[in-house]
């Protein structure tokens, strides 16, 4: 990577309490499984870039806030980004934007 941090994504190659990042809403069992595979890519495999493709309605926009919370916990930043302002506006109400 070459950006400094990896002894922190070394670190957190063990998966983090992801409901706790997000408690506005109570993760579904398909949204913990595309937490697990994008932290295994980011944070265990150390890809640089990584695409989620899911269906409409699985909840995408909860899986983005909670792996920008979790990229700020460790000091990093992160964009999300949607074509749609009505996810814009429904991320911002999540993270008090």
């Amino acid at each position: 990577m070459g950006d400094g941090r990896e002894d922190v994504i070394a670190s957190q190659s063990e998966a983090p309490d992801w409901q706790a990042l997000v408690p506005e809403v109570k993760l579904r069992p398909q949204q913990f499984d595309a937490l697990a595979r994008v932290h295994q890519a980011m944070y265990v495999d150390s890809r640089r870039i990584v695409l989620l493709e899911a269906p409409t309605g699985i909840g995408k926009s909860v899986v983005q806030l909670a792996l920008a919370r979790f990229e700020q916990s460790l000091g990093g930043s992160s964009y999300l980004v949607t074509p749609q302002r009505v996810l814009q506006d429904q991320l911002g109400v999540w993270d008090g934007l």
